[in-house]
Order: C-alpha cells, then sequence, then structure tokens
C-alpha cells in the first residue's frame, strides 16, 4: 500500500492546476513552502526521536521554480518525516531485536491517525493505513510498515538522513 495525501502542485506560468483547492487555501512558492516548512517545523508539536532533526529545506521534488504548492503541502511534508521518523526507528529496534525500543516507536507512529494533517488532509476512507500498516505491527509483523517506509513514502526522510 502506497500511502497518498492529494498534496496538489499547479504550474506558476498558467492559471490552471491540477489539484482541488479547498477555500482559504493559498498557493505558495517553491520559496515560500520552504519558508513555511522551516518555520513550520520550529513550531510543531509533533517530537521526533532523539538523534533526528528537522529537515531545513524541501523535498527535491519541490525545488522546481515554476511550481506552485498549496499550504497544506507543509503540514503533509512535516507529518510523513516525523511518521518516516519513527516508523524508521521501529524497524531498527525489531531488526536490533530491541522490543522495548520497538514498542515505544510503535507507540509514537500510532499517534499518526491523530494528527492534524490526517485528520485535515490525508484520505483513508477505508482505514487502510490501519488496517494495513500499525495493526500488523502491533500483532507483531512490521511489514506494513516496512513496505511502506521502502515504498517511496519515506523518501524525504532518507534523503536527510543519508539512509
Amino acid at each position: 500500500m502506497m500511502v497518498t495525501s492529494g498534496i496538489g502542485l499547479a504550474n506558476a506560468g498558467d492559471n490552471k492546476s491540477d489539484a482541488v483547492s479547498v477555500p482559504g487555501d493559498q498557493l505558495l512558492t517553491g520559496d515560500q513552502t520552504e519558508q513555511a516548512l522551516v518555520e513550520g517545523t520550529s513550531t510543531v508539536s509533533l517530537e521526533l526521536p532523539a538523534g533526528v532533526a528537522w529537515p531545513d529545506t524541501v523535498p527535491d521534488f519541490m525545488q522546481d521554480p515554476d511550481a506552485t504548492y498549496e499550504e497544506g503541502v507543509v503540514t503533509a511534508v512535516t507529518t510523513f518525516y516525523w511518521l518516516c521518523s519513527w516508523e524508521g526507528e521501529y524497524l531498527s529496534a525489531v531488526d536490533e531485536g530491541d522490543q522495548a525500543s520497538a514498542g515505544a516507536a510503535l507507540e509514537e507512529v500510532g499517534t499518526f491517525p491523530r494528527t492534524e494533517f490526517f485528520l485535515k488532509q490525508f484520505s483513508d476512507p477505508q482505514d487502510g493505513w490501519r488496517k494495513e500498516i500499525l495493526n500488523p505491527a502491533l500483532a507483531g509483523d512490521p511489514s506494513g510498515i516496512r513496505a511502506q517506509f521502502g515504498a517511496g513514502d519515506c523518501a524525504f526522510f532518507d534523503e536527510v538522513n543519508a539512509r
């Protein structure tokens, strides 16, 4: 299962957008998005595992100077970065046989459905994330988290943390 979030992109040179805008959403340039990400991570209430720092730049795929982004993309990028940091902690602990650390990391992963991003932007009407990723891990099977972590959903986290 690849997790999708409905992040919208538009070309700056025209008024066409492949995204459905929500009333009140603004389109941000790449520079504005990067600034919002840096500012947002300094005030976000999500805590990262020890030794992991928030990024100071946007993902490579968002470096296009001719693109604009819905302001909700910052919340999506921040939340996925946070989720991937805890999934990475969980997988490392599982691979090392450290059940206590795996359990603590999985507790954090399990709070994803309570994040602002999940509640306001994430589309999961069939509860697939919980069924395919979280529940198997809670039952001792890390394969769902491992598959999601390796499917590209955590590419930005890997990029920043050179994993």
